[in-house]
């Protein structure tokens, strides 16, 4: 896709529903921004011909007609009939909702509100405000897989730590046992990594480290016994005991940039009915909103990414079969 098409619009968002509710504005957004591509003409992929788009039907209609021999030996015209909406393979195909209100749900879903606020103010379903939200959360997944670059290297410091989500109700009855998720911020740039692990063995860590961390970078960690052997692997490595001080008096070596980190994600994610399968899809919002903290840049942002995992223009002029 070409990042260039948009060099970054700003919408509060006031500005972009009221967009949304002119047909021919929004059209252009999604088209500026490589959502959509309603080409004027594709080739059919049915008998290879031009295929027309008709704007009041938002579909392609391929009107080519041959000359066939029917059942009774006559020669008859036949028409072609390939039908494909301009949503075929795009974020929105397979749903019912229009586009305006699809795009709307994404407004209120990127300023941040929760599941009942967008029940309440889409008049959705539970469940398909539910579907829509993954929706949303796995294109940011794949923004974090695709646009996450390691941290560090030398003269850098990068804070490093392991979080639990979990908790006992009032520290008695049974134990939820949780989710361990391992993290590091790099100071300098504030950029971060957020991984989920199923346990804090040296192993495990030192894995991650490995490849989210690049060598002779200076480590920050409280005194955990996993990372005692980040010396021998390349880093410089600098050390806190918790139980005895906050910053180490003689190296300045402290991790509250991480530790705010997982005050943050504590705050944003689901306290309640969430899943330890789905917890790397709640770091990949957490990610994005952190990414574009301002809410002005987020519509420019996640739509631009939106047609990188779903690019229209391969399907529209590649597509197979017919769509309604």
């Amino acid at each position: 896709m070409d990042t260039d098409i948009c060099a970054g619009c700003k919408y509060s968002l006031k500005n972009f529903l009221s967009m949304c509710e002119n047909d021919d504005r929004l059209k252009e957004f999604l088209k500026v921004h490589g959502v959509i591509d309603c080409a004027d003409v594709i080739i059919c992929p049915k008998c290879n011909k031009p295929c027309k788009f008709f704007e009041r039907h938002n579909k392609y209609v391929c009107n080519t007609t041959t000359v066939v021999v029917n059942a009774r030996n006559r020669r008859v015209r036949q028409r072609c009939g390939f039908i494909q909406t301009s949503r075929k393979n795009t974020f929105f195909s397979g749903s019912k909702k229009s586009v305006q209100e699809i795009c709307q749900f994404v407004a209120f879903w990127l300023v941040g509100f929760k599941q009942e606020q967008l029940e309440l103010e889409t008049e959705w379903s539970r469940r398909t405000v539910v579907d829509w939200v993954s929706f949303c959360r796995e294109v940011c997944f794949i923004i974090v897989r695709d646009h996450t670059e390691p941290l560090g290297g030398p003269g850098k410091i990068v804070e490093i730590d392991e979080a639990k989500f979990g908790r006992r109700k009032y520290n008695r009855g049974r134990i939820i046992e949780g989710q361990w998720i391992f993290g590091g911020i790099e100071r300098e740039s504030k950029k971060v990594f957020m991984v989920p692990v199923a346990d804090r063995s040296q192993d495990t860590l030192l894995e991650i480290i490995k490849e989210w961390i690049l060598p002779e970078t200076t480590v920050m960690s409280d005194c955990w016994r996993s990372y005692d052997c980040l010396e021998n692997e390349g880093f410089q490595h600098l050390k806190v005991n918790h139980s005895l001080n906050f910053v180490d008096p003689d190296t300045g070596a402290h991790t509250q940039n991480v530790e705010r980190l997982w005050r943050d994600i504590r705050f944003d994610i689901p306290r309640f009915g969430r899943r330890s399968d789905n917890f790397v899809y709640y770091l990949a919002e957490h990610y994005f909103h952190r990414k574009f903290p301002k809410f002005t840049d987020r519509f420019h942002e996640f739509f631009k990414y939106i047609a990188e995992v779903y690019p229209p223009t391969d399907t529209q002029h590649e597509g197979e079969g017919t769509s309604s």
